[in-house]
């Protein structure tokens, strides 16, 4: 990963500096900005390959600058780590539903997060992708045209929503999904299914997927849902 670039972006220099230290040791390049408006500009002009971003800032907050990368589609896959001051519940899923791949609360272990760092820079290679329609994890292959899930190649016959949420969180190795982001990535915000009905169908994933669901299909308590892939 000695090739990766990282973007660090908070308003206080200290914070930057412990960051940036634990992140070139760990033998990452790694710029910053101290802004919201600066980070926009870092992550046009120097491509970088993750975003560490502060919420509270000046001139622009962190969120308005989620947002702006999920809503450009050359970077709506550029991965996002949150660290900010604001810990409640409510913070954590507004963050997570904008579309960052993972919140962390300040004050942070460095350790910690050099360890999502580099959690979130593999997600991709966990999962192959042999087509469009076709996606595999350890021993799991789902194909999106087939309509077909199939186990250590025996088939396990899903419902169309399960389908749908196993798919999106394979997709996604690693990425903490919000009940709502499950409905509206997988479904559409128009489609008919609330939270509640999210957990029944994870609920019944596990147990038509057996040892394989109960093992990476994790529950992020009081936010969602991930599929592990640091096991």
């Amino acid at each position: 990963m000695n090739d990766k670039k990282i973007l660090v972006v908070d308003d206080e220099e200290d914070i930057v500096e412990l960051i940036t230290f634990q992140l070139e040791s760990d033998g990452f390049s790694v710029i910053s900005a101290k802004d919201g408006m600066e980070a926009v500009s870092k992550i046009n002009k120097e491509n970088p390959d993750l975003v560490i971003l502060d919420i509270m800032m000046p001139r622009m907050s962190g969120l308005d600058v989620v947002k702006l990368i999920r809503n450009k589609e050359d970077r709506n896959n550029l991965p996002i780590i949150i660290a900010s001051a604001k810990s409640s519940e409510e913070d954590i899923v507004a963050g997570l539903d904008l579309g960052a791949d993972d919140y962390i609360t300040k004050p942070f272990s460095l350790k910690v997060i050099s360890a999502k760092v580099k959690a979130l820079l593999r997600r991709k290679p966990e999962m192959a992708k042999s087509s469009d329609d076709i996606i595999t994890f350890r021993t799991l292959v789902l194909n999106k045209a087939r309509f077909t899930t199939t186990l250590d190649g025996v088939p396990i016959t899903l419902t169309s929503t399960e389908f749908d949420l196993l798919y999106l969180l394979v997709e996604n190795p690693g990425r903490v999904f919000t009940r709502n982001q499950l409905i509206n990535e997988s479904k559409g915000s128009d489609y008919p299914v609330t939270q509640r009905s999210i957990d029944v169908q994870i609920v019944s994933l596990r147990k038509k997927l057996g040892e394989f669901g109960k093992t990476y299909i994790k529950t992020v308590w009081a936010i969602g849902y991930k599929i592990e892939n640091e096991i």
